[in-house]
Order: structure tokens, then sequence, then C-alpha cells
């Protein structure tokens, strides 16, 4: 079994997943991780497909763009192999941790924070940002893998003074405590 990353983009409408999901099942793919979101009036998608040993990517990419070709004309697909992810032996040990960041929005936000965290090894696993209005307030959201061997206190204080530079209230917290709060405030 062979593992192809594929990646779709397009106007939205209902009907894409169901497309795209019934044209791998037909060619006997599966479906082993997938994440979705609407971005603006766009759709956006990355699949990680388990394909049969017997079917190459230009078949499969066939398959999927006469598919798509049927309903949706204005949705485009990158299919690529997989990365392999790192063996558990491998992989760095670390702690989950959300990033919330709030402030006037202005080019310079994601590139600012991001830049904080790559300087200090943390991998960004979920990013979203929403801009209220054209000069209003933005938001972003990082969801973040912190080696063991980080200063997760220095970590903080580093996002704050670049927070603070760029007219942001950042705020850090385990993942495990961000949930239990959100929790509580949906009781």
């Amino acid at each position: 079994m062979q593992k192809f990353s594929i990646s779709f983009l397009g106007s939205n409408r209902s009907g894409i997943v169901a497309n795209v999901a019934r044209t791998m099942a037909d060619s006997g793919c599966n479906i082993a991780q997938l994440a979705q979101v609407l971005i603006g009036g766009d759709f956006s998608a990355t699949f990680l497909v388990e394909v049969p040993d017997g079917l190459d990517i230009e078949e499969l990419r066939s398959r999927l763009d006469a598919g798509l070709k049927k309903q949706f004309h204005d949705v485009s697909f990158l299919i690529r192999q997989s990365s392999p992810a790192a063996p558990a032996e491998e992989a760095p040990v670390t702690e989950p941790y959300v990033v919330t960041a709030n402030g006037p929005d202005r080019p310079g936000l994601v590139a600012g924070l991001a830049h904080v965290f790559a300087a200090h090894s943390v991998s960004i696993e979920s990013l979203k940002f929403v801009s209220r209005q054209e000069g209003g307030d933005a938001l972003v959201s990082f969801e973040i893998l912190v080696p063991h061997d980080v200063d997760a206190g220095r970590l903080r204080r580093e996002i704050q003074s670049t927070g603070k530079e760029l007219r942001l209230t950042v705020a850090m917290q385990h993942r495990r405590i961000f949930e239990a709060m959100h929790r509580i405030a949906e009781d």
C-alpha cells in the first residue's frame, strides 16, 4: 500500500467531498486523514490516502480529474507521494499549546509570530487567521507542538514581546488548559 497526499482548492459548492471520496473509494483507496476548511468563498481540503500498489499517481490523477470535471470545473488539485512520518523513537517529545493573538489587522502578523516559533523549532500543527474587516481587528490561533527541550516560559515571553511590537494581545496556554477552560465556558 502506498500513501499519497492530495490537496484540493476551488469555489465552494456542495458535493465536492462526496465526489472526491466516491472516486477514491471506487479506485480502492482508503482515506486515512482529511482536513477541510472554507476560506472566504473557497473550499480547501487535504487528504492523506492509502492507495493500492497497482494504482500509480498518474492513473489516480486521471480518475480524480474525470470525476471532478463532471460537476466541478473550477476545482484544482495537487497530488504527491506522502512524506513518511518520523518513527516515534526519532520524533521529538513535544507538548501541545494553543497561542491566540488579536489586534489591529496589518501585514506581518502571522510572519512575526511564526518566525518566533521557527527560531525555537516549534511545529505549527494548525493555524487559523480571521480578519474582521478591512482596517479592523484580526484573530490568529496557532496550535503548536513545543519540544521538551524548549523553555516554554521563554517562548511565551518572546511571542508576547513580538505581539507587543505588532500591537497584538497574545496568550499561550497548554492545550489541556485551553480546552478545559472552553468546556467550562460552554457549560
